[in-house]
C-alpha cells in the first residue's frame, strides 16, 4: 500500500476511535450518575476493530483495507444506537462483531494461504437449500412467515447465511460469463423459491430472485433471459399479495401507514414522526425517543439514528 493511502486510512482508523470514545463517554453520563459499562463496551469496540485492520497490513498488506474500515465505521454507529436503546443488546452486538471479525480474519488466512476455493456449484445448491429448509423443519412463526430458529434466549435466520452460499454458488455457476444449462438452473431457482415460499417469506424470495437476475445480467447480458425473468417476478409478487394475507397488510401499510395509525401503520409512523422530529440537526444523542418504535433495534434503527444524528447525519451514513 502506497504511504499516503496508508496515512489517510490511519487517519480514519483514528477518527472512527474518536467518536467512538466521545459518544460512549457521552453516553456513561446519560443518566446523570457515570455508567463506566458504556466506556467498557466503546473500548472493546475499538480495540476489535485495531486487530481487524492491523491484521490487513501486516498478513494482507496488498489488499486495501477501505472495506473493512467503512464496515467497522457503520457497525459503530449501530453499536452506538444500540447501547443508547437497549445495553442488553449492545453487549450482545460487541460479542457478534468480535465473531465476525475473528471469522473474517480466520477465511482471509485460510483461502489466502492454505486452500484454493473451488467449490462445487451442486454442493453451494444442496447447502442453500438446507438452510432454507432447516425453518420449516424446527423453526418458529414471526411476523406472519417461518423463517427464524430459536434455541432458548438466541435465535437467527438460516436465510441470511444462505444468502451468503446462494450467491457463492451463482457466482460459480456464472463465473464464465454464460448460462451452461438454463433449464438446470431454473430448476434449482424454483426449488429456492419454493422453499422460500412454502416458509411464507416472500420478502426474502423477492430479494434471492432480484439478486439472481442482477447476476445473470451482469455476467451474461442476456435480455432474453432478464426481461421474461422480470415479467415473471412481477406477477409472483403480485399473486403473493393476494394470497397471503401478511403480505398484503405489509404493502398496504407502505403505501398508506395513516390508514391505520393504532394498528397496521403504527411502527412506519413512528418512524416517519421519529425522523420529522431529529430536522436537519438531530436532537442529539441520547436525547430522542426512539423507544416509541416497537422494532428499533432490528428494522428501524436507522429512523433512530436520523432522530438523534438528523438529515445531515443520516445523508453522511448514505
Amino acid at each position: 500500500m502506497e504511504l499516503k493511502t496508508e496515512k489517510a486510512y490511519d487517519k480514519a482508523l483514528a477518527v472512527i476511535a474518536l467518536m467512538g470514545l466521545s459518544s460512549f463517554l457521552l453516553l456513561s453520563f446519560s443518566t446523570g450518575v457515570f455508567v463506566p459499562e458504556a466506556m467498557y463496551g466503546g473500548l472493546a469496540f475499538i480495540a476489535i476493530t485495531f486487530v481487524g485492520y492491523f491484521f490487513i497490513n501486516a498478513l494482507l498488506s496488498e489488499q486495501d483495507p477501505a472495506l473493512i474500515i467503512l464496515a467497522c465505521f457503520l457497525s459503530e454507529l449501530g453499536i452506538i444506537m444500540l447501547y443508547r436503546i437497549n445495553p442488553e443488546v449492545f453487549y450482545k452486538q460487541i460479542l457478534w462483531f468480535g465473531l465476525g471479525i475473528f471469522v473474517f480474519m480466520a477465511s482471509s488466512v485460510i483461502t489466502r494461504f492454505w486452500i484454493e476455493i473451488n467449490i462445487n456449484p451442486l454442493f453451494l445448491f444442496a447447502a442453500t437449500a438446507l438452510l432454507l429448509l432447516s425453518p420449516l423443519v424446527v423453526g418458529v412463526e414471526r411476523g406472519g412467515s417461518k423463517s427464524w430458529i430459536e434455541f432458548t434466549s438466541f435465535s437467527f435466520q438460516p436465510s441470511e447465511l444462505a444468502k451468503i452460499t446462494f450467491s457463492l454458488f451463482m457466482a460459480r455457476t456464472l463465473e464464465e460469463g454464460k448460462i451452461k444449462n438454463l433449464w438446470g438452473l431454473l430448476a434449482e431457482f424454483t426449488v429456492i423459491l419454493g422453499l422460500l415460499a412454502a416458509a411464507r417469506d416472500l420478502g426474502g424470495a423477492m430479494l434471492f430472485y432480484t439478486t439472481a437476475l442482477a447476476l445473470i445480467f451482469a455476467a451474461t447480458s442476456r435480455w432474453d433471459v432478464i426481461i421474461p425473468g422480470a415479467v415473471v417476478g412481477g406477477l409472483a409478487a403480485t399473486l403473493g399479495y393476494f394470497a397471503f394475507g401478511h403480505v398484503k397488510i405489509r404493502v398496504e401499510s407502505w403505501l398508506n401507514p395513516w390508514q391505520d395509525v393504532p394498528g397496521t401503520g403504527y411502527q412506519i409512523v413512528q418512524s416517519l414522526l421519529a425522523m420529522a422530529s431529529g430536522g436537519y440537526f438531530g436532537t442529539g444523542l441520547g436525547l430522542g425517543r426512539p423507544d416509541f418504535i416497537p422494532a428499533v433495534t432490528t428494522d428501524f434503527i436507522f429512523s433512530a439514528f436520523f432522530e438523534e444524528f438528523g438529515f445531515l447525519g443520516a445523508v453522511a451514513v448514505i
